[in-house]
């Protein structure tokens, strides 16, 4: 996949082209990405067109915290302790002593330490470690490995990879729900699959 190629299906900027179409294109030779234009799709939607390879933590209004983490946030007085600080945010929504599906954040500062990074926004220590081995790159030691463009998009091909993406990815709601846990951005994923689709089908 050339530059220009990955700038028409998904709309990013020509200078974000030029770094991430390599590194996109040897992660989906490396793990047998078969669906190259859903799973360009999917990530450049995780990374806002690859322009963010780090998960943004800051909420500036309890109301915001509120509608995007309602299960940890049912009042505006619990949201607004958590406003402006993204660390303690982290460590709190992220830590496993409060989550149904646990992420192997058990130690202090795990939910900050290892929050989510790279193209697919790999969260949680489990995941990190599961990478690490897969990879042989620290990435428990040193997390921001991952906002390196050829790491973002190998931990990306290795996630798409390890769940079995590619066997539902004719299905963008499915898809969708695989990539994260449910329907969060479905219209605006299923734009950017048709728009890659034309592309790189």
């Amino acid at each position: 996949m050339t530059p220009h190629e990955l700038s028409l299906a998904t709309g990013c900027k020509d200078t974000v082209a030029v770094a991430f179409a390599d590194p996109i294109t040897t992660a989906a030779h490396r793990y047998n990405v078969t669906h190259l234009a859903e799973f360009v799709a999917q990530m450049a939607h995780e990374s806002a067109l690859f322009t963010r390879l780090q998960e943004n933590l800051n909420y500036t209004t309890p109301e915001r915290l509120m509608q995007v983490f309602p299960r940890y946030f049912p009042t505006r007085g619990v949201a607004m302790r958590f406003t402006n600080d993204p660390e303690k945010l982290a460590n709190f929504i992220y830590d496993d002593a409060r989550r149904i599906n646990k992420l192997g954040n058990t130690q202090t500062g795990d939910g900050w330490r290892f929050r989510g990074r790279g193209l697919k926004q790999l969260t949680g220590r489990s995941n990190y470690a599961q990478y690490q081995n897969a990879s042989n790159l620290p990435v428990l030691t040193d997390p921001d490995l991952l906002l390196d463009p050829m790491t973002a998009a190998d931990s990306a091909g290795w996630f798409w990879s390890s769940t079995g993406c590619d066997a539902v990815a004719d299905d963008v709601l499915a898809l969708t729900r695989k990539i994260n846990g449910g329907q969060i951005g479905l219209h605006a994923r299923m734009l950017l699959t048709n728009q890659a689709r034309a592309v790189l089908a």
